[in-house]
């Protein structure tokens, strides 16, 4: 509902510009080149939201500033205010990477043009700007209105000399107020209006289809049905040997709860449209219904780098040496439970994760802290621990799972005497069981054994890089000795900035 005519006229000129565009929802990204607007537009907000940005578009956008040695002064955050120093081809690459965000819905780019870094006057006596050259703010704004599907507003707040930006932006189909607050009153009124005619369309909600293959028949999809039609079969499935779910699609209404209950990603579907006539039980469910909806941002790959280190003297280290080499070699995550003749190690790590943006968790056992580098290895991180003999016994299941799931890892057992606890005297006693009998289902790991504190160094280093290169966890067995000895140690000539 308009209040004025002009507001009517605008409305209308909204909803012609944006007719081809896209509105995914009240997830406003906001762009300025003024703190002022920045402020305004976090002051006028209405229904729309700021939701921070992506991580993709957080390091897009601080690549972009500290190329522009503005990454002191320009935090990467939701509005983002690139301040009048930014010339066109900044300000226009900050732009696309805010509406290229999965978390951006709608856009709002302020221009307050009365800067010399930005071409926004019309060609003319004095100056030796022209809004019509390709490298303008102008004609690049113009470019994007053509590559990003999603609907924004320009803001030009600027006085009669900047009449013809705005007029060429409005020209090519780019909505252009002259002030933040008006330009968001009308843009949620378009929004709304948008929401309001995708909604009024009628949709026919899809019902399940099953699998029988993926059931599983854990009855979770029972138990979130509101309509009570779905349960336990009674045949069994020649393929599986288990009795999968029957659904009645009479009493279904298409609610979907029972395809969030389902834990397996192709068990209970939505059965498309397109799927009629197709042989639902033989069919590649990729194949019908493409990869799992996910809101998950697509991963991209960040390479671990080498660098150098100027040529020093060498250190002595007190029973700490693997966990200088942990620190070189790049890893940052820590699992843990102490036990004695190890512990120098742990609490070296403990004391310099922290400092550099890593994590040191003390577990509650050695059967945890299995499980945690399990997780913490299968996503893709460098990851270690130190045990001793006994704690190393009750790591064997876990490091068994690791094995199977090929997840990299690296273990240092400081050996004591045994058997059982045995006692904190210096020992070799468990090369036996790395080598040959390290846990059930004949598994083996990659074993690596120092005999004094530079190799405690350098084969810690070459640990992690083995781990990774055959997916497979590393141990280190160390006497007993080694994590209590004071050695001379020589730093190597490069360290590793985890990716």
């Amino acid at each position: 509902m308009a209040d004025t005519l002009a507001d009517f006229e605008d409305l209308i000129r909204l909803f012609w510009y944006l007719r081809d565009k896209e509105v995914g929802g009240w997830r406003l990204g906001a762009v300025s080149n003024a703190g002022f607007e920045c402020v305004a537009v976090a002051d006028a907000l209405g229904r729309f939201r700021l939701e921070p940005f992506g991580g993709t578009t957080r390091r897009r956008l601080e690549d972009l500033l500290a190329r522009c040695r503005l990454d002191r002064v320009i935090e990467a955050r939701n509005p983002l205010d690139l301040t009048p120093t930014m010339d066109d081809d900044a300000s226009a690459e900050a732009v696309r990477a805010v509406l290229d965000d999965p978390n951006v819905d709608v856009g709002v780019v302020g221009c307050v043009p009365l800067t010399g870094a930005l071409i926004t006057l019309a060609a003319g006596s004095g100056h030796e700007e022209d809004l019509h050259d390709p490298r303008s703010i102008v004609s690049q704004l113009l470019q994007l209105r053509q590559d990003s599907p999603k609907a924004w507003v320009a803001v030009v707040d600027g006085g009669v000399l900047y009449d013809a930006m705005a007029a060429r932006l409005d020209e090519h189909r780019v909505p252009t107020f002259r002030t933040a607050d008006r330009a968001l009153r009308l843009f949620e009124h378009h929004v709304s209006g948008t929401a309001h005619m995708v909604t009024a369309k009628t949709k026919v909600r899809p019902k399940p289809f099953l699998f029988p293959q993926f059931c599983k028949a854990c009855g979770r999809c029972i138990e979130a049905c509101p309509k009570h039609c779905i349960e336990l079969g009674t045949e069994i499935d020649p393929m599986t040997g288990l009795t999968p779910i029957t659904v009645n699609l009479e009493a279904c209404n298409g609610c979907g709860l029972c395809y969030d209950a389902c834990p397996e990603p192709y068990g209970l579907m939505p059965t498309p449209p397109e799927a009629d006539g197709i042989d639902m039980v033989v069919t590649d469910p990729y194949s019908v219904f493409g990869p799992r909806a996910t809101r998950a941002e697509a991963p991209e790959p960040i390479p671990d780098r080498r660098v150098p280190l100027p040529e020093l003297e060498p250190m002595a280290l007190k029973g700490n040496a693997a966990a200088v080499g942990a620190l070189l070699a790049g890893c940052r995550h820590f699992f843990g439970y102490p036990i004695t003749p190890s512990t120098e190690g742990a609490e070296l790590m403990a004391k310099l994760l922290p400092q550099l943006n890593g994590a040191f968790v003390q577990a509650v056992s050695e059967v945890a802290t299995a499980n945690m580098m399990y997780g913490c290895g299968g996503s893709g991180l460098r990851c270690m621990t130190f045990t001793s003999s006994p704690g190393f016994s009750l790591m064997l299941e876990g490091i068994s799972y690791m094995i199977g799931a090929q997840i990299p890892g690296v273990f240092i057992n400081v050996m004591r005497g045994g058997p059982g606890l045995g006692n904190i005297g210096p020992e070799q006693g468990d090369i036996k069981l790395a080598c040959r009998g390290l846990g059930h289902g004949n598994t083996h790991a990659l074993v690596l054994a120092p005999s004094n504190p530079q190799e405690m160094l350098d084969l810690t280093m070459l640990a992690f890089d083995l781990a990774f290169e055959y997916r497979n966890p590393v141990v280190i067995v160390g006497d007993g000795y080694l994590g209590q000895v004071t050695g001379r140690v020589t730093l190597p000539s490069f360290l590793v900035q985890p990716g």
